[in-house]
């Protein structure tokens, strides 16, 4: 993983929400499944067909009993039955909490790249606001993105 630089920039259009950003500090965290490429914050999981994977996740469905799409442990354990839809139930199961749980927010380590000015920055005519990180607080972890041609595999 690459290091995080001192600073970094956020592109924004200049709007109500940008302003209340400056003035009062407040950073705001956009869920995983906001944003505009369907891919960021996916992984594709894969079982090796051992016991120990597919048994404890499906032990896990099994204790939850009915879950909120209404599926209830047999029929999980039926899915578990067959590797390939156990694979892709998991896969769509666990992106799916992912998307929904997790926020982040997101800032660059330029303030030259013209598609985020582009992109970000209502087509050039917003601002890029630049952060010191070691004066922002603890509580905000930093974690740099490695872009690849292909989900990742666990």
């Amino acid at each position: 993983m690459s290091m995080i630089p001192r600073f970094l920039y956020k592109y924004r259009e200049i709007n109500a929400n940008t302003r209340q950003f400056i003035q009062n500090g407040e950073f705001y965290f956009a869920p995983i499944a906001d944003f505009n490429d369907p891919f960021d914050g996916r992984a594709h999981y894969e079982f090796d067909g051992s016991t120990s994977d597919e048994v404890h996740v499906a032990q896990i469905f099994k204790d939850r009993g009915k879950d909120k799409w209404g599926f209830l442990a047999v029929e999980r354990l039926q899915i578990a039955s067959n590797r390939k839809s156990f694979t892709e139930f998991c896969n769509y199961d666990l992106n799916s909490r992912r998307q929904t749980k997790y926020k982040a927010f997101c800032a660059s380590a330029s303030h030259e790249d013209i598609l985020m000015w582009a992109h970000y920055s209502d087509s050039h005519r917003g601002i890029c606001v630049q952060f010191d990180v070691e004066l922002l607080p603890e509580t905000i972890k930093f974690l740099a993105v490695e872009y690849s041609a292909s989900l990742p595999h666990y």
